[in-house]
């Protein structure tokens, strides 16, 4: 989780600055706060909606879902998972634009 903040962060931030005709590593100290800021307000509550979601996702798929069939079974949580982590991700995005 912290590897997608990470990633996700650093991402958008050489695309910026792609797009806008300048290094992809300009304003590196910018970035690497906005990725330490983004998480110091969401880790502990990504790490805790995880364990709430793959706990009993895993155990119940280990113990109801026949083997061939746990690969697709947590394709699709994933999915939704991933969904999640991108809806945080992008919340502050969302409030700056709309404030």
């Amino acid at each position: 989780m912290p590897c997608f903040i990470t990633y996700v962060t650093s991402c958008e931030h050489a695309v910026a600055n792609w797009k806008k005709g300048r290094s992809v590593t300009n304003g590196k100290d910018d970035c690497r706060s906005m990725i330490w800021c983004k998480m110091k307000q969401n880790l502990a509550g990504i790490f805790e909606n995880g364990a709430k979601l793959w706990i009993p996702v895993n155990t119940l798929t280990f113990y109801a879902v026949p083997a061939m069939y746990r690969p697709l079974t947590l394709s699709f949580v994933t999915v939704g998972w991933m969904t999640y982590l991108s809806i945080v991700q992008h919340e502050e995005d969302h409030e700056r634009k709309h404030s």
